[in-house]
Parts: structure tokens; C-alpha cells; sequence
């Protein structure tokens, strides 16, 4: 039996923000006095706020500040976030076997503002951001938020993500995970159900388990 639901991570599954999450850090992070390598933001990109501050060593109490420094470099620089390629097809194509689509992301609802609603997310049956379920991956709550809102069985679940905390999350969540590796994803999984090398490859497990 195919899935009923197809669940996304944003950042580095959909959308290709590595660099513009990079260039944001590097520009608001010497306020902070931290200056972190290419290799310290790869390992923080796909982090929760609350891990990413402790990984870099920022104050808790720093936090608001923080989010109000990104935010502010976010909307002045305007740097793109686009889709891989191959996204909006695979969107698509699982929405016309009725297969519905929807995202879990450890963003701010002021974060996913920044992108353009009409590219991808007016297509999901549910957006799902850390505003809505303060509990971010490895937590499994946010992603059984989303199959409960649906009315789905976690068994009909399937959870796309480039991190390892998306793999924990979906394994707590009794949902399979496929590891979306046509990114710049270096995550070592632990025991992922799918490895996907291009979007197109989920389609095929979607409709073929």
C-alpha cells in the first residue's frame, strides 16, 4: 500500500539555504564575539535555535536578540533560498496520487515568512513550525502533531529529511525516514529505511511500498 502522507524538513531537503544561512551567521555572529568556521555552521545549520546557541556558545538570555539579528540581516540582504531541483515536480506528482504533503520544520513562523508561500508551501496539507510545537527534533511530538492533525497512521507516514535529528524524530515517531542526500547533507544517519539521491527517487518509494 502506497503512503498517505509525505512529511518534509525545509532546510536542506527543500530548499537549498545552506549559503544563505551562512552568510547570515557570518555577518551577525562577531556581535556575538564568535566567529565559527564553514565546517562549526554546517554542523549547526540544521540544529533547533536552542542547540544552535549552546553549540556556539551564546547565552541563553541572548536569544531574542539573536533571532531579532537574523531577522534583521535576513530582510536586508534578500539573499535567495531556492528549491532544489526536482522539488516541485516530486510535489506534484505525489499530490496526483493523492498522496498528501506537508512540512515539519524547527523554523520560526516568522523565519518560513522570508519564503515565497506560493512556491511550495500553499501546496502543503500542513506547515508545522517550532511556533506551533516548542519541541524541536529529535522531539517526536512536532511530526505526530502533523499525523494526528491529518488523520493519518504513523504507519502511512514517511518523513524526508538531510539530518540526523529528522532520522530520530521519525524513528520515535514510529515513522519511516528516507535521508534526502541531494543536498550538501553530510549527517551520519544511523539506519534510515530510504536513502533518496534525487527527489524523483521518492516518488517511486511512495507509490511502490
Amino acid at each position: 500500500m502506497a503512503y498517505q502522507l509525505v512529511l518534509f524538513d525545509i532546510d536542506g531537503t527543500l530548499v537549498d539555504s545552506f549559503a544563505a544561512y551562512r552568510q547570515t551567521m557570518q555577518a551577525i555572529l562577531p556581535a556575538f564575539h564568535q566567529s565559527p568556521t564553514v565546517a562549526a555552521l554546517c554542523e549547526t545549520f540544521s540544529m533547533s535555535i536552542d542547540d544552535e546557541m549552546a553549540a556556539l556558545k551564546i547565552p541563553v538570555n541572548q536569544k531574542s536578540r539573536l533571532l531579532a539579528a537574523y531577522d534583521r540581516e535576513t530582510k536586508r540582504a534578500n539573499h535567495r533560498e531556492p528549491l532544489f531541483p526536482g522539488i516541485i515536480d516530486m510535489l506534484d506528482q505525489l499530490q496526483r496520487h493523492r498522496i498528501q504533503v506537508g512540512v515539519v520544520t524547527s523554523r520560526l513562523d516568522a523565519d518560513i515568512a522570508n519564503l515565497d508561500p506560493n512556491v511550495f508551501l500553499n501546496r502543503m496539507a500542513i506547515v508545522v513550525t517550532a511556533d506551533q510545537v516548542p519541541y524541536p527534533k529529535p522531539d517526536p511530538r512536532p511530526l505526530q502533531f502533523a499525523i494526528n492533525q491529518l488523520g493519518v497512521q504513523p504507519q502511512e507516514s514517511l518523513y524526508v529529511g538531510d539530518a540526523g535529528n529528522d532520522e530520530v524524530a521519525a524513528k520515535a515517531a514510529n515513522v519511516d525516514f528516507g535521508a534526502a542526500l541531494w543536498g550538501n547533507s553530510e549527517a551520519p544517519f544511523l539506519r534510515p529505511n530510504y536513502h533518496f539521491y534525487h527527489p524523483k527517487d521518492v516518488i517511486d518509494v511512495a507509490l511502490s511500498k
